[in-house]
């Protein structure tokens, strides 16, 4: 796969969790430096085990605020209001600074106007990526598999893909999207439908859509295709207006995006990661990867 595609905010959390919980890192000058150590450090470590020519990171950070969406004028009063606004303040505080340092690592970072970094995920890798990996734990992700797409769960460690999809999974590729109808999501607070769990679910799929809602109240069949709109990542950035042409002008210009290994060194003598200037080769020959010859010469300059 030529290509990784990390959901930004997703690892953001994560790395965030640990570094406060697990790795109190503050430097001399009182700095918490702990959110973009073990961020980075994740992404490093995917480098290393996929070995891509270019990395992608999106986010969920709108470039149009304040804003609505589809999803939030469906569902107005539950979608992701389970959501902790002030740990998502704290955590989103870590963005700007840690968005100087993908830069700097060549790693190619895009932005929502209204929608999140799923949608922008699903433009990627439908519209402009040949092969890639997905980076999340966001199960609504999974639907995007196909053979040139391929979903990694970091925590878990396991690739899914077309050929262990079913045992990894439980249903199909082709039922995925009616299997979460139906179960819902809690990370986004979506109610899936009352009496169907894992396994009711996934025997109810092999009937397809008609099938599926035959067997539904009028109330509980409303709510299934309200779930299937929240949770459908096929097309869903064309469900907004210059949604998706503002991808492409990022995507244009991330292009040229390079790694600049030397000034990232600078900055870990400046922030005191002085793990990552002992390890400084390793970083640069999983950063550089896909580089020119004239690139990696010019940084020597």
């Amino acid at each position: 796969m030529n290509n990784i595609v990390i959901d930004g905010s997703n690892l953001l959390w994560r790395t965030y969790w640990v570094a406060e919980t697990r790795h109190k890192l503050v430097n001399t000058k009182g700095i918490w430096t702990g959110p973009i150590y073990m961020f980075l450090k994740s992404v490093k470590g995917l480098q290393e085990k996929f070995k891509p020519n270019n990395t992608w990171v999106t986010w969920d950070k709108k470039l149009k605020y304040p804003s609505t969406n589809f999803r939030k004028e469906l569902a107005p009063e539950t979608y992701k209001q389970n959501r902790d606004d002030d740990k998502s303040k704290l955590i989103h505080e870590q963005h700007d600074e840690l968005s100087k340092w993908l830069t700097v690592l060549g790693v190619k970072q895009i932005y929502p106007g209204v929608l999140e970094a799923d949608d922008i995920i699903s433009w990627l890798v439908r519209e402009k990526l040949t092969t890639s990996v997905i980076i999340s734990v966001d199960k609504d992700l999974l639907q995007l598999v196909n053979d040139n797409t391929h979903y990694y769960n970091p925590i878990k460690k396991k690739l899914i893909t077309p050929q262990n999809f079913v045992e990894e999974v439980g249903v199909e590729i082709n039922e995925y999207n009616n299997y979460k109808a139906l179960l819902g999501d809690k990370s986004d607070n979506v109610e899936g439908i009352q009496g169907y769990g894992v396994q009711k679910s996934a025997k109810l799929c092999k009937e397809g859509y008609e099938g599926i809602v035959q067997r539904l109240s009028e109330e509980d069949k409303q709510k299934f295709d309200k779930n299937l709109t929240l949770t459908n990542l096929y097309g869903s950035y064309l469900k907004e207006e210059g949604e998706a042409e503002l991808y492409h002008e990022q995507y244009d210009k991330e292009q040229f995006i390079k790694a600049d290994m030397k000034r990232f060194e600078e900055m870990c003598q400046e922030a005191e990661f002085y793990s990552f200037v002992k390890e400084m080769d390793k970083w640069k020959e999983s950063f550089s990867r896909g580089q020119s010859l004239v690139d990696l010469i010019s940084q020597l300059s």
